[in-house]
């Protein structure tokens, strides 16, 4: 039975009672996510979006915990989706990262009457914009790293999620556990140079940042980045600590 509460608008109401109401889709959500084989009541309220957008993003209750479902308008290029939409990659990049701790858990994906939706675990924590202690900075280095690492490389680039790792696309878990992005949206190209400045930039502590990209990527991986950022970034003083940093490498 799913129960709505009075904030999801109307005319939403039969297209989320349309996904979950499929039972191979909801099946994968409850396994994927929660653990579980069934449950009775889903109850759906709205999490937010932005005015005008067409993505819907809600929050399901279940007796195991929650998870969350977003839908959206399936329409334009895979490649170039306009403002509203699921982007091109978004659902495999979640399924390619799910169960590695730095994102949320993947549930399911469907295509329904020109719509679709996945479903994802509900973090619930502090926003990492508002961290400022250099040991929860080096974990969010190490997070944004190991999933660059992860999505790959082509050539001097770096494959970067989260809006280019924006600090509000990632959380600290009210759970204690280490940070993940709740939103990978786009991943972008991206120098190692302008990864460290942009990770300086936002968070300060470079010494922070540069130990959590060495906890990511090991010494010998952590060493070749380390010399192709102090090429690349402008600021000397940062320069100068990453040609400083001597990356142990296993014995």
């Amino acid at each position: 039975m799913i129960e709505f509460d009075a904030a999801v608008p109307a005319d939403e109401r039969a297209i989320v009672a349309a996904f979950l109401g499929d039972a191979a889709f909801l099946a994968a959500t409850l396994r994927n996510v929660l653990g579980v084989s069934e449950a009775g009541t889903l109850r759906v309220r709205p999490l937010g979006g932005e005015p005008g957008d067409n993505k819907a993003v809600d929050r399901v209750d279940t007796e195991a915990g929650p998870f969350v479902l977003k839908h959206a308008p399936r329409k334009g290029f895979l490649w170039l989706r306009p403002r509203g939409t699921l982007k091109w990659r978004e659902v495999e990049r979640l399924r390619a990262l799910s169960g590695e701790g730095v994102t949320p858990r993947f549930g399911a994906h469907l295509v329904l009457a020109g719509r679709e939706a996945y479903t994802e675990e509900l973090i619930e924590g502090t926003s990492a914009a508002r961290v400022g202690d250099p040991a929860r900075i080096r974990e969010l280095a190490r997070m944004w790293l190991t999933i660059s690492n992860r999505l790959g490389t082509l050539g001097p680039f770096w494959r970067v999620p989260g809006s280019t790792m924006g600090p509000g696309n990632a959380m600290f878990p009210d759970n204690g556990g280490p940070p993940v992005v709740v939103d990978v949206g786009t991943a972008r190209l991206r120098t190692p140079g302008r990864i460290v400045t942009k990770l300086v930039a936002d968070h300060g502590h470079a010494e922070a940042v540069l130990s959590g990209i060495e906890d990511a990527l090991g010494g010998a991986g952590a060493a070749r980045f380390f010399r192709a950022a102090a090429r690349q970034v402008k600021d000397a003083a940062l320069a100068a600590a990453l040609r400083a940093r001597r990356p142990r490498t296993p014995s």
